[in-house]
């Protein structure tokens, strides 16, 4: 597929939806320079647009590029001072720099612009269990289980939340479920990542044989 648009840019350098391909496609397999320099060439023919900048601001991140990532938000920020998105990866970026207090400011602001929002509940309950204040992240991570009853990542941080209550048939009813929406889905790293989770909460069970098992 990469090939393919690569020849469609040689006679059309400046067609957005196949620059826009181009990046993506680079971004799924980790040739991030490439993507970034598409990305670049985005901008150029669509400077400003909030689209592009939010997809250049996470190649920034994945190269590590902290500071490039977070002024290219602030100034989306001040173009846009109403979309959720910008805020959600501002909290990326200052999650990655282990700045948690102004990750969970940036989360409570896109509580503010949308308060039925699980993603946001789900950055500022992060953010709050890395500054070690875990009832105030369980009570983020309820929040969005109550909004979205699927939501594989809060429903497993809430898990391991009540695991550390030893309150263990509650953690292990939470992680069966995220088990069963990423069997549904496919979503092999996930379910092997939420196995390992819930193997060790059937060991601490006493549910030896199926701890083993996973």
């Amino acid at each position: 597929a990469r090939s393919l648009f690569e020849k469609i840019y040689q006679t059309d350098k400046k067609n957005i939806e196949v620059l826009s391909s181009l990046t993506m496609l680079n971004m799924d397999m980790s040739n991030l320079i490439d993507a970034y320099a598409y990305a670049r060439e985005m901008q150029q023919v669509m400077p400003g647009d909030i689209n592009v900048g939010l997809m250049t601001s996470v190649i920034l991140m994945r190269l590590g590029k902290l500071r490039d990532a977070r002024e290219m938000l602030l100034k989306l920020r001040e173009s846009y001072p109403d979309r959720v998105e910008v805020l959600h990866n501002l909290h990326s970026v200052e999650t990655q720099a282990k700045q948690h207090q102004q990750a969970a400011q940036y989360a409570m602001a896109a509580i503010e612009l949308n308060p039925t929002d699980p993603n946001a509940y789900n950055n500022l309950g992060a953010s709050m269990s890395a500054l070690g204040l875990k009832n105030q992240a369980k009570a983020a991570f309820e929040v969005v289980v109550a909004l979205q009853p699927g939501h594989g990542t809060a429903n497993a941080n809430l898990a391991l939340i009540l695991a550390g209550e030893n309150k263990m048939d509650e953690a292990i009813v939470l992680l069966e479920r995220v088990l069963k929406a990423a069997e549904a889905k496919r979503d092999e790293g996930n379910i092997q990542a939420v196995r390992h989770n819930l193997g060790f909460q059937y060991l601490k069970a006493g549910r030896l044989e199926e701890g083993w098992r996973f």
